[in-house]
């Protein structure tokens, strides 16, 4: 059995936590509407990462392991302060792209406000999954890994979760209509 050094395994998990740690914290973030709760939750769950790798069966789900690590930490810390953590979903509009049109940064603007407010009515579960497929591009199956359901489930929240966004930004935008 090779033994791996000090060294390599700094740059392993260095490596891990390039590739991973900002796509992890902003999930966090989304979830709870604080930035700082959010880092020290994103380091809680790589740090559990770290502690538990030999547990992990497939080093090719380390993503939705450690989601599931971070959502399992977010439940233990609303349940300690004994309050639920706000999910927050917001979506920026991407300036950079369209700095020089700002007509096109309002309308984005607007968009994704009334995406949000979509995104707020649906249920906890749906919502994850939701910011998971649509926002960190996780792959149902890996969804369910980070979960720990079935992927019909996924796919069952997935369908009801698209199914009220359309029907609440339908609303939305044809209240915007009557409106002028």
């Amino acid at each position: 059995m090779t033994r791996i050094t000090d060294t390599e395994a700094h740059s392993f998990w260095n490596l891990i936590i390039q590739r991973y740690y900002n796509k992890v914290l902003n999930f966090v973030f989304h979830s709870t509407h604080d930035y700082f709760l959010a880092e020290d939750i994103t380091q809680e769950a790589f740090a559990r990462a770290i502690h538990h790798f030999r547990q992990l069966k497939d080093p090719d789900k380390f993503f939705p392991w450690v989601i599931s690590i971070a959502l399992n930490v977010i439940r233990k810390q609303s349940q300690s302060r004994g309050r639920t953590v706000l999910m927050n979903t917001d979506i920026f509009p991407d300036r950079a792209a369209a700095a020089s049109d700002p007509e096109h940064i309002l309308n984005q603007e607007e968009t994704s406000r009334r995406v949000l407010n979509a995104v707020h009515k649906l249920s906890p579960q749906e919502k994850n999954v939701v910011l998971m497929r649509y926002y960190l591009d996780m792959k149902e199956k890996d969804i369910a890994f980070a979960l720990g359901v079935t992927r019909g489930t996924v796919k069952k929240l997935l369908f009801r979760g698209r199914a009220k966004l359309y029907e609440n930004l339908d609303n939305c935008f044809s209240k915007e209509g009557e409106e002028q």
